[in-house]
């Protein structure tokens, strides 16, 4: 079933994220690590998992299906029987709910990438001299790669990694001190690279070009990152509650008791009531970014 975690185990994967950021107690932080689950390469393996269920749905009806009908039709799924070879070991592999998957790859895509934008807006609107925030993202974007690598936790893009061969080849980089030097030149180009990494991804869900990055389209796609923000906090909380209702979960309990002593209570689980938090406050903060952009604009 593509996009389950997102569905069905939210909890887990969001907890996750924060849980390696809050744990991560190192004084100083010589390897450099991308925490996000929502990131360059995992997007592109969505663009591409998007593609392979495109093309697997249109095979199964003999027909081309639309964006449109895989975003707005909720019936499809119960029509399709799909299999697809190369994905497990042996056999086919049957897929479940493919255009669901679809609508799950797109909007995680389009949270990872509005996400991004926001913040550097919001970068750009806190700096001392005034500047038209996306007009200056426009200036700067170039197109990015679409190869990533997880190099110990640092993500690295293709034209980096081969680069990075080359001056080990020529012996420009003749020690691991010069290696690591370069890994953190790398770390320094990552975040414009990951914000032209999302550009391109809303751009691409959008069908626009980035002429067409203007305040409607960042309006439209802020207020549609705040909407995904709490679907997200809603299937947190639902795949939460499953260890508190699932019959298979409370089987190992005596009593109602018992379990809410290990387990404790859905609604006072501190990293749900902070995931509430920082919902509600980004929120606020982007309805703030709109008026502040309007006002100046």
């Amino acid at each position: 079933m593509p996009g389950f975690w997102f569905r069905y185990n939210m909890y887990a994967l969001a907890r996750n994220s924060w849980k390696f950021k809050n744990r991560d107690k190192r004084k100083k932080k010589e390897q450099h690590i991308e925490m996000d689950y929502l990131a360059p390469d995992t997007a592109e393996q969505m663009l591409k998992g998007m593609q392979i269920l495109k093309a697997a749905i249109d095979r199964a009806t003999n027909k081309q299906i639309t964006e449109k009908q895989l975003l707005e039709d909720q019936n499809l799924d119960k029509e399709l029987k799909i299999t697809l070879d190369g994905i497990v070991n042996k056999g086919l592999a049957h897929l479940l709910k493919p255009a669901q998957g679809f609508r799950l790859y797109r909007m995680m895509i389009y949270y990872y990438a509005s996400r991004e934008l926001i913040r550097a807006v919001d970068s750009l609107l806190k700096q001392s001299a005034p500047v038209d925030p996306l007009k200056q993202i426009q200036t700067n974007f170039t197109e990015p790669a679409r190869t990533w690598f997880n190099l110990g936790g640092q993500l690295v893009s293709e034209p980096d990694i081969i680069q990075l061969k080359e001056q080990i080849r020529s012996g420009e980089i003749k020690s691991w001190k010069e290696v690591h030097k370069a890994y953190d030149q790398i770390w320094e180009a990552y975040p414009l690279q990951r914000l032209n990494h999302a550009i391109f991804c809303l751009l691409y869900l959008e069908d626009r070009p980035i002429g067409d990055l203007n305040m409607d389209l960042f309006e439209k796609s802020a207020m549609h990152s705040v909407e995904i923000g709490r679907t997200l906090l809603e299937w947190t909380y639902e795949s939460r509650s499953k260890d508190h209702t699932s019959p298979f979960r409370k089987m190992v309990y005596r009593n109602e008791d018992e379990m809410a002593a290990v387990l404790g209570s859905v609604d006072e689980n501190s990293f749900i009531i902070e995931m509430k938090a920082e919902t509600e406050n980004y929120a606020e903060a982007v309805r703030n970014m709109l008026k502040s952009i309007k006002r100046t604009g």
